[in-house]
């Protein structure tokens, strides 16, 4: 096949790479974009815990109830997901969450009046954590720096 007269070497590799500028602009752009994806996780979760303490109290009237972090420490949060882990206070609670894999960690701090669910990230594994927290009172709130994410 042969190319019109008014399209030249020069003009395709201007149009090459036009296009190779373009892609490597926007790769930073899908690593942020799914950072955001991925970071919706946590007031989602915290929303559940929150929904299901109260539940739970509703029901069964015996107060509110703790939960140790789960499914791994703050410390050990990283730019992976791992799978639920539960722990005596999620299984009293009886909270599963609907996700198999996890990119945060959660625990409920309970008072006899009150309880604070508290959801932690690091999907960018530099070690400053995106964390929402949600009361009786209140739903998930986001809690952490502006520039975490």
């Amino acid at each position: 096949m042969r190319l019109p007269e008014a399209i030249g070497a020069r003009e395709i590799i201007i149009g090459v790479v036009a296009i190779a500028v373009l892609l490597v602009a926007a790769i930073p752009l899908f690593g942020y974009v799914g950072n955001q994806s991925r970071a919706a996780e946590v007031p989602l979760i915290v929303e559940a815990i929150r929904a299901r303490e109260i539940s739970e109290a509703k029901n069964f009237g015996e107060g509110y109830i703790s939960a140790d972090w789960a499914p791994r420490q703050p410390t050990q949060l990283d730019t992976s997901s791992v799978p639920w882990t539960s722990n005596a206070g999620f299984d009293r609670l009886g909270f599963v969450p609907e996700e198999s894999e996890l990119y945060g960690t959660y625990r409920v701090a309970a008072q006899p009046a009150d309880f604070t669910v508290t959801g932690r990230c690091d999907l960018d594994g530099d070690g400053a954590h995106m964390w929402y927290e949600a009361t009786l009172e209140s739903t998930a709130q986001r809690k952490s720096e502006p520039g975490v994410y």
